[in-house]
């Protein structure tokens, strides 16, 4: 299943995603590890790009294999950083769309593809790779947490030169 899974979504398995919450030496491992590669700021594009893993605050998390799950695990840490204001989130309108999309709720079915973060709160997942790089934005500022407190670790996407050949 494994194998079939890898062969039609191009997404590896082998790789276990890894945080460093709670535990400093483990976290001191992960993020030298990530060090070793190129950081990406959140201001990039990240068309034909996957994610590999992130450092927010000092904390690190490495094996991610979707801007989703990306999305999700820096919520999370959002979350237990300041639960009141990520509590506040679905009233925020800076997460609500002129067309009047949430990006947080406090219910599932007022979301298109819903994301339990934690504390009953619920996060819009139906997004683009660019789309969760927004929103990661909006979250920073809101959290008040500079840009650069957050860097990206990426593993091109093994398509991207032919779909750029074909664009």
């Amino acid at each position: 299943l494994s194998a079939m899974i890898q062969q039609y979504t191009s997404v590896r398995l082998e790789s276990e995603e890894r945080s460093g919450e709670g535990d400093r030496e483990r976290n001191e491992r992960i993020v030298q590890e990530l060090n070793r590669e190129e950081p990406h700021s959140i201001d990039e594009d990240f068309t034909y790009r996957r994610p590999h893993g992130f450092i927010l605050d000092g904390q690190g998390t490495t094996g991610i294999t979707t801007w989703r799950r990306l999305f999700e695990l820096v919520c999370q840490q959002l979350l237990h950083r300041d639960p009141d204001r990520f509590r506040a989130l679905p009233d925020n309108a800076d997460f609500i769309s002129n067309r009047g999309h949430r990006g947080f709720s406090r219910t599932a079915d007022e979301l298109r593809s819903a994301s339990e973060i934690g504390d009953g709160i619920f996060a819009e997942i139906n997004l683009s790779a660019n789309g969760l790089r927004d929103t990661m934005h909006r979250l920073l500022a809101t959290f008040e947490i500079p840009t650069t407190d957050l860097r990206l670790f990426l593993r091109e996407d093994r398509d991207a030169a032919r779909n750029r050949e074909e664009a």
